[in-house]
């Protein structure tokens, strides 16, 4: 990819021009081979052209998700928890926080959010799962080690239990 071989920049702007003719995945992934790869390598650096394209390959997830999250929830989600990594690598912190909002939402009651990141002093893990139901409102927080946070599977499998013991518990 890099091996010093004059031309290499431009072999990767005629692929990405080529990639237009094909479908969004194609377009996206030849651009995430080149931005991604070439931060991580030190090779590119972040300018106009690769926030263009990169923000191409952000559209593009969330244009799949939109598309596909009824037929293939679990194809959208893993489009999305790809579309992040690349923007948490590349330092994209506008698309990473676009992303990060989208994917914390929870289908659980109504309006449901999973927020996860560290205590304010470093000491440990805390996810929240907030949401509503009725004229409730949950918050259930769940703190551990500070590398070792709850897995998200588990967390939504106890909010929906608290969502039904609450729908339950509310007057008609």
């Amino acid at each position: 990819m890099y091996l010093g071989i004059p031309g290499w920049r431009d072999d990767f702007d005629r692929s990405i021009a080529m990639a237009r003719a094909f479908d969004p995945a194609t377009r996206a992934l030849v651009i995430m081979y080149k931005y991604v790869l070439g931060f991580m390598h030190g090779m590119l650096l972040p300018d106009q052209a690769a926030l263009t394209d990169t923000l191409y390959v952000h559209e593009a997830a969330f244009s799949y998700t939109a598309a596909f999250r009824d037929a293939d929830s679990v194809a959208s989600l893993d489009a999305l928890r790809r579309g992040l990594v690349i923007a948490q690598d590349s330092g994209n912190r506008f698309v990473e926080s676009r992303l990060a909002i989208v994917l914390s939402r929870l289908d659980v009651g109504s309006n449901g959010a999973m927020l996860s990141g560290t205590s304010s002093d470093q000491s440990m893990a805390v996810t929240v799962v907030l949401f509503t139901q009725g004229k409730a409102l949950v918050n259930l927080e769940f703190d551990s080690a500070p590398n070792d946070p709850i897995d998200p599977g588990v967390a939504t499998d106890i909010g929906r239990k608290q969502d039904a013991a609450v729908k339950n518990g509310l007057p008609e």
